[in-house]
């Protein structure tokens, strides 16, 4: 809808694209054509093209998940080592919802509990 509506001479950022690295049917807008005819400027860009500005970031993240205005949501596979291997598929088939951990506990502190 974006590029229909688009200008000439329009900006647009590009994100996500890494979602479709590995998809067997590739989603995204039909009219990419768009981007040339209408002379529109697409930019990628990465996480470390802003690496001066992670103290800041990290420090307003945190203030955020503090007061509660940031949620996040984590996919967390329990069973250890034993189920990794199942956490990898997860991972590439996109079967986790926000980050993707495989618990791993201490063995002495499980003998200990049992104690």
């Amino acid at each position: 809808m974006a590029l229909a509506r688009a200008t000439r001479g329009a900006r647009f950022v590009m994100c996500g694209g890494i979602s479709q690295y590995n998809a067997e049917h590739k989603q995204g807008p039909k009219n990419i054509a768009n981007v040339i005819t209408m002379r529109i400027r697409m930019e990628g860009f990465i996480v470390f093209d802003y690496k001066d500005e992670y103290p800041t970031a990290l420090g307003q993240l945190a203030q955020w998940l503090a007061e509660g205005k940031l949620k996040r949501k984590e996919t967390i596979l329990k069973g250890g080592v034993r189920v990794a291997d199942e956490g990898m598929v997860k991972l590439y088939k996109g079967g986790n919802m926000g980050k993707l951990l495989v618990e791993v506990k201490n063995p002495d502190e499980e003998r200990q509990a049992k104690l």
